[in-house]
């Protein structure tokens, strides 16, 4: 499974892009050998009336079946990761049910 963490119009660490794959890899263990790539996408928004936030897209690319994506705007880039990354677990929890 690869991954790829990227920020547009903000600054993303190593050690968030580690702390985000520790995380990516803990999701998905149980469904990793049917995801080819997983990508991550941090946007900052300033809203109306100066609201600031962050979008995180997460994009996961199937073998075989069509992409999953998981879109989530939050004021912190861990909340929004959190809710993107849970809303793509549960889709593929619907694809891929437990036996």
């Amino acid at each position: 499974m690869q991954l790829i963490i990227y920020a547009q119009n903000l600054t993303i660490t190593a050690q968030l892009k580690e702390f985000f794959a520790r995380k990516v890899k803990i999701i998905f263990t149980r469904t990793q050998d049917k995801i080819r790539k997983v990508t991550i996408n941090f946007t900052y928004k300033e809203g109306p009336k100066g609201v600031k936030s962050i979008l995180c897209k997460v994009q996961i690319v199937l073998l075989g079946l069509p992409s999953i994506l998981a879109v989530c705007k939050h004021e912190t880039m861990h909340k929004a990761s959190a809710a993107a990354l849970c809303s793509a677990q549960k889709t593929l929890d619907k694809l891929f049910p437990q036996s």
